[in-house]
């Protein structure tokens, strides 16, 4: 019996790739998810919880990075 692969999560596509590349790109310069997350129009906590729902992905693992890279 085929599966049909499940519809992404409404969540994950209220933050296109575009926004979250932005969001990366300012955690790197500011070194603060505030100010980082208001650049895109996000709040902080909208951040940490996308983080949350990519754990072990790509953008988890590059936030973890671009925080602390000078």
């Amino acid at each position: 019996m085929w599966r049909k692969h499940p519809a992404p999560s409404p969540r994950l596509t209220r933050h296109p790739i575009a926004r979250r590349r932005t969001l990366l790109r300012q955690l790197s310069v500011t070194h603060s998810v505030t100010a980082a997350a208001r650049s895109v129009g996000m709040h902080r906590q909208s951040s940490y919880r996308l983080r949350a729902q990519l754990k072990g992905q790509t953008f988890d693992l590059a936030c973890g990075i671009r925080a602390y890279c000078p």
